[in-house]
């Protein structure tokens, strides 16, 4: 009985002690057990136990978000490791930020119990048909003069 109690303690924890232990690691270097990978693999673990917790409970409100931020956290890793002085690599930082704010704006407006149902399936055709256009808009010639001139209009809203 002890035992199961302290795995669900354990269980309800895991994503603070994965964090706790990403920092430390980061922290300090006498921690040479932990490499580079492990660390750059972290969000990914963590993202899985989110999205674990966010299915046993129907939560999709909860898995979006996390889904979300793993994928913009994954285009930043692999394609955004240059400087932003060139072209191509501006108007991809520019497009994922839009993408991922209209993303999450998006996931806020989605009813709570939706992603295991038959709508569900059309969000989340949405979520990746919008990854889908930033890889289509980054490699298309006007599409990236059009993002980088987005720095350059005026909101009028504000």
């Amino acid at each position: 009985m002890v035992v199961v109690s302290f795995l669900l303690l354990f269980w309800r924890i895991l994503p603070l002690l994965i964090v706790l232990l990403g920092f430390l690691a980061a922290q300090f270097n006498y921690i040479l057990f932990i490499d580079a990978t492990i660390l750059a693999a972290l969000p990914y673990l963590l993202a899985l136990i989110l999205c674990g917790f966010a299915s046993m409970f129907n939560r999709s409100r909860f898995i979006a978000p996390v889904i979300i931020a793993l994928f913009a956290y994954h285009v930043i890793r692999e394609r955004l490791q240059t400087p932003l002085s060139q072209d191509a690599v501006l108007a991809l930082f520019t497009g994922l930020n839009l993408l991922f704010c209209m993303q999450l704006l998006f996931s806020l407006c989605w009813p709570e119990k939706g992603l295991f149902t038959r709508m569900g399936a059309l969000f989340i055709s949405l979520l990746l048909s919008g990854c889908i256009l930033l890889w289509l808009v980054s490699h298309v010639g006007f599409a990236e003069q059009w993002l980088l001139q987005v720095s350059q209009h005026k909101i009028g809203f504000f």
